[in-house]
């Protein structure tokens, strides 16, 4: 079973289509989350998947924190939801957070700009491709 965690309502996006809307808000607190993820496991037994989600959890200044604290309870698989966008300009968070081997949910619209306008309102593929080259 896969469980998701809505870590904030941050965004570094303003997609018109936003079916989670994103904006200013609030982040969980570690204590919160560990909360969370303990109901998740007390309810599975042998937890598979948590999925931490936001708006956008790249954002969460403990998203890290929380990615070890899932693994270290015993969780097998930590999934991140992201646009990709910190993956892609930020490349010393994105290696920190590939030592942690998260499974990346990523926001991929396809391989047009016009689409990214629409669905995102900006054109976004560079920054798309950029995420999936990271290392």
């Amino acid at each position: 079973m896969l469980t998701l965690i809505e870590v904030n309502t941050a965004c570094n996006l303003a997609c018109p289509t936003c079916f989670a809307n994103a904006g200013p808000g609030y982040n969980i607190t570690l204590e919160q989350c560990e909360v969370m993820l303990d109901a998740f496991i007390l309810s599975e037994g042998d937890p598979e998947v948590v999925q931490f989600s936001g708006g956008e959890p790249t954002l969460h200044p403990q998203l890290m924190d929380m990615m070890r604290m899932a693994a270290a309870k015993g969780i097998r698989h930590v999934m991140i939801n992201t646009n990709g966008l910190r993956v892609a300009r930020d490349p010393a968070w994105a290696r920190e957070m590939s030592k942690l081997r998260p499974i990346i949910y990523l926001q991929f619209d396809g391989l047009s700009d016009e689409t990214y306008v629409k669905l995102r309102g900006e054109p976004l593929l560079k920054e798309k491709l950029a995420a999936l080259d990271r290392r």
